[in-house]
């Protein structure tokens, strides 16, 4: 009897591994779809779905800032930009100018969304300088973006930290209600990708194209190693100060780079 139950249970398994195998290959050999720029260009994509990028850690839309801006309608227009590889191109001169070179990507409907590093800053919103600690320990490899990350928001003393946001879109959108986490910070910023994907550069600004910055910041209080630090909600400091600060905003309105 016990026999019979034992081979009927893996003629069971059996039939459902058999079953299953076609969702399993259709899972492996799937890859996930980026329109085309002939499929963008022949309106054969639906706007909604214009989410660009393969992945959006960020979600959509963006969790409530620490403090926001958005620029003039007519930004793109100013600088004579005409798609998303010169919004792109011209950004991301600016932000390599002001010192901010390691950029992560996100989508958005219609366009894209580029974060700063997370940075170390004073009471005044000035760049801070952070050195590693140099006993990281025989199985930290010091070279990984989020050993860093996970570093620079660990030190044990009180520190103020901020990731800034720069949205390109123009689909409307109201912020996310709730708050975003320290620890969810450090997840957008292991989950991005690097560039804009190539097929997307082509893709034409409209009029409506806008660009929006939203600025993160989280403040840690206590000494302790291990304590959390959490968003500042309302930051004492608007986000066109800080983007000053930063050395950003001069750039902005200077002529950057438009490369296709």
């Amino acid at each position: 009897m016990q026999r019979n139950i034992a081979c009927n249970l893996a003629l069971f398994r059996i039939l459902i591994s058999v079953a299953c195998l076609p969702i399993l290959i259709g899972c492996i050999t799937t890859p996930i779809h980026i329109p085309s720029a002939a499929e963008i260009s022949e309106g054969s994509i639906p706007s909604e779905q214009l989410t660009f990028l393969s992945r959006s850690a960020i979600g959509y839309p963006p969790p409530r800032p620490s403090a926001s801006l958005q620029l003039k309608s007519n930004y793109f227009q100013i600088h004579s930009f005409t798609n998303l590889g010169n919004a792109d191109s011209g950004i991301r001169t600016v932000l390599s100018t002001a010192g901010y070179r390691q950029l992560n990507y996100y989508g958005v409907p219609r366009g894209f969304a580029i974060a700063t590093e997370l940075e170390l800053i004073d009471k005044t919103r000035a760049k801070q300088t952070f050195i590693p600690p140099k006993d990281i320990g025989p199985k930290r490899n010091p070279f990984l973006r989020s050993g860093y990350i996970r570093d620079l928001m660990t030190r044990p003393e009180p520190a103020i930290y901020r990731v800034m946001l720069f949205i390109v879109t123009d689909v409307g959108f109201v912020a996310r209600a709730q708050f975003i986490t320290s620890r969810e910070i450090q997840l957008w910023l292991n989950s991005s990708d690097n560039i804009l994907p190539e097929n997307l550069r082509a893709f034409p600004l409209s009029k409506d194209h806008y660009l929006e910055v939203y600025i993160y910041e989280f403040e840690k209080t206590g000494y302790e190693e291990n304590s959390l630090a959490k968003l500042v909600e309302h930051s004492p400091y608007d986000a066109q100060r800080q983007l000053k600060t930063a050395g950003i905003w001069k750039l902005l309105w200077q002529s950057p780079s438009k490369d296709p």
